[in-house]
């Protein structure tokens, strides 16, 4: 990950206090990601808060993509009372339902920041590894950097 994206996620905290949660997100290039449940999509609202995140594509296009879709990159900053609450919170249903712990911060009103990150890093390719598939292909990713 570029040192850069580290700071791009502190500056809305930095800057704004109504943000509890402040994270990234990076423009979905590759085509089988959209479709793929370990690349964790993310809407936001018109001032960049997030509004849901999901394994699923969202929005779901009723006909041809002709929006941009956004991949979250699993980066999170917070203050100290943030992060001292989030230990207190109990799961909610769709934490549960997507597995993504950032919905149950959603659900009790906690307000994450999502900023597009400037940096196209090539180097940085943000998947979880939860199956034998991320596995595979986190082995090629490293082969291919040997």
């Amino acid at each position: 990950m570029d040192a850069a994206m580290i700071d791009e996620a502190v500056a809305p905290l930095v800057n704004d206090t109504d943000v509890d949660v402040s994270t990234l997100m990076f423009p979905i290039v590759n085509e089988d990601d959209l479709y793929n449940p370990s690349v964790v999509k993310v809407v936001t609202d018109l001032t960049g808060k997030a509004l849901y995140f999901s394994r699923s594509l969202i929005p779901y296009p009723r006909e041809s993509i002709s929006h941009s879709v956004f991949e979250h990159v699993g980066l999170y900053v917070y203050r100290k009372e943030t992060l001292l609450r989030l230990t207190r919170l109990p799961a909610t249903t769709l934490e549960k339902v997507e597995s993504l712990e950032q919905l149950r911060w959603l659900e009790h009103g906690l307000r994450i920041r999502v900023t597009e990150s400037a940096v196209r890093d090539k180097e940085y390719h943000g998947f979880s590894v939860d199956t034998r598939e991320d596995i595979e292909r986190a082995e090629q990713m490293l082969r291919e950097r040997e």
